[in-house]
Parts: C-alpha cells; sequence; structure tokens
C-alpha cells in the first residue's frame, strides 16, 4: 500500500512481535492510539484482515474518549484501504472478506465504502477543530486541518478542502515561528505538501 500522506505520528511505525491475539505479529495493547498506528502498518503490509479488526476495537475506545482526531484517523486509515482496493487487485480481493468497520453498515463495493469512511473522517476533524482551538496548539491544528482537507478532497468537497488546507498554512507559520530548530528540510516538506493538496483541489 502506498505510504499515505499524514501527520499522526508512528504511523509509518514497523510491526513488530506477537504479543497478545488482537492480531498476528503486532503487540497487543489497551491504548486505541497504538492500535490505529499498527493497524495502518498493517494495511501497508497487505494485512487488512487483522489491521481492520485493531480499527474495530480502537473505534469504540475512541468514542468512549471523545478523541475525535483519532477517530478521523481510524476512520480515514480504513477509508484509505477501501479507496485503494478500487484499483489495486491486492486489496480488492480482501475487501469482501474483511468487509466494512461497522457490521450494521452495507456497501455496494470499495469505492461506496470509502466515500462513507472519508465523509465520518471528515465529520471527526471538524469536532476534533472545535474540540482543539481553545487549546490553540499550532502542531494539532495542522494535523487536524492537513487530514480533513485530504478527507474532503476524497469525498470531492473542493471547498471543505480548501478551507482547512488553508486554514492549515498559518498553523505552519506558528510552528517555524516558534521553534527556530525545526529542520528546514521538515519544514519545506510539510509545506510542500499543503500546497500540493491546495493544488489537488484546485484552490484559488
Amino acid at each position: 500500500m502506498k505510504k499515505r500522506t499524514t501527520w499522526h505520528l508512528g504511523a509509518a511505525g514497523g510491526v513488530l512481535l506477537l504479543a497478545g491475539c488482537s492480531a498476528m505479529m503486532v503487540p497487543a495493547s489497551d491504548n486505541p492510539v497504538v492500535k490505529v498506528n499498527q493497524a495502518d502498518s498493517l494495511y501497508g503490509l497487505v494485512r487488512p484482515i487483522p489491521a481492520t479488526a485493531l480499527l474495530r476495537e480502537a473505534i469504540p475506545m475512541l468514542e468512549a474518549k471523545q478523541d475525535q482526531l483519532w477517530l478521523g484517523h481510524a476512520y480515514r486509515t480504513y477509508a484509505d484501504f477501501a479507496d485503494i482496493a478500487t484499483r489495486d487487485t491486492r486489496y480488492s480481493g480482501y475487501f469482501v472478506s474483511v468487509g466494512p468497520l461497522r457490521a450494521e453498515d452495507r456497501f455496494d463495493g470499495p469505492k461506496a465504502a470509502a466515500q462513507h469512511y472519508y465523509g465520518k473522517a471528515l465529520a471527526s476533524y471538524k469536532q476534533a477543530e472545535a474540540q482543539s482551538l481553545p487549546a490553540n496548539q499550532p502542531g494539532t491544528l495542522v494535523n487536524i486541518y492537513f487530514n480533513g482537507a485530504i478527507a474532503a478532497l476524497k469525498t470531492g468537497d473542493l471547498a471543505t478542502s480548501c478551507e482547512m488546507s488553508g486554514k492549515a498554512l498559518p498553523m505552519l507559520d506558528r510552528l517555524d515561528a516558534e521553534d527556530s530548530k525545526r529542520p528546514t528540510k521538515q519544514q519545506y516538506s510539510e509545506r510542500h505538501r499543503v500546497l500540493q493538496l491546495r493544488k489537488d483541489a484546485k484552490c484559488a
């Protein structure tokens, strides 16, 4: 699975040895954030069955904590799997056996599932913005805006994608201004990703 452009830390981390029954070759954890990161890594290894099982465990835990940012990441992680299953035979063959995140959901193929869960991710990111604005932490907000802009773009909501990516840029300015030790390469890479996203969404 192609590496995804996200800023939720640790999502591209390595997969370790089995230490529980949640998913083969993944250490068991009661932390839903760890579960989402593990799922992301497993999807990248073309192992969507244990990856989806981890997301199913993580989502009710995140809901209970009202952690809308990581709930958005969980939905987007599954949406990315469904999205790539529309064009990559390594993943499309798994889609039927994996099924949706929630048993009550029914979809006519992976494209519909991707659209549904990108929409749920976007709704979570919007709620995460409302939760995070009082603290006014630029690192958290740029994470929300960047990932929310991607989810909006994937659903075809270009206006919202442009709005959220536009909000990400001043947060990057603040990060650079407040942390003089941020590597120049990192600053350029993050800004380039946001600007490319705005180009993809045909923002003014």
